[in-house]
């Protein structure tokens, strides 16, 4: 008997990014920040995971990146979205308890809120 694995996306993937159409060549190609347009380097640079985008005339994949400033204040965006964090009210970590998003957000700033 095998036992099957499941692989957990890390917390940054579920962070929102702008729409494709609001950003620049640059931010579209991971050289500068999606939120800020912030030009990026080694030490600053976070990667948000592959997304899948639909556009007209099929999906593609997009590679977006962000700066540890903005990844560190994008989670909280979660808490205006969510039905369960907005009806709530309350912050991002009085929220983790009653939604799985805010409690795998939590996890990213308390991984990237030190740097």
């Amino acid at each position: 008997m095998t036992r099957q694995q499941t692989t957990r996306k890390p917390p940054v993937t579920l962070l929102p990014i702008p729409d494709l159409a609001d950003l620049s060549v640059q931010q579209m190609r991971g050289t500068a920040c999606v939120w800020c347009s912030a030009p990026l380097n080694a030490e600053t640079v976070v990667d948000l995971g592959a997304r899948r985008v639909q556009l007209s005339d099929g999906i593609i994949s997009v590679f977006p990146r962000a700066c540890t400033i903005c990844t560190q204040a994008a989670p909280n965006l979660h808490v205006q979205m969510c039905d369960l964090c907005s009806g709530k009210g309350g912050t991002l970590v009085e929220n983790a308890e009653v939604c799985g998003i805010a409690r795998t957000l939590r996890r990213l700033l308390l991984e990237y809120g030190g740097r």
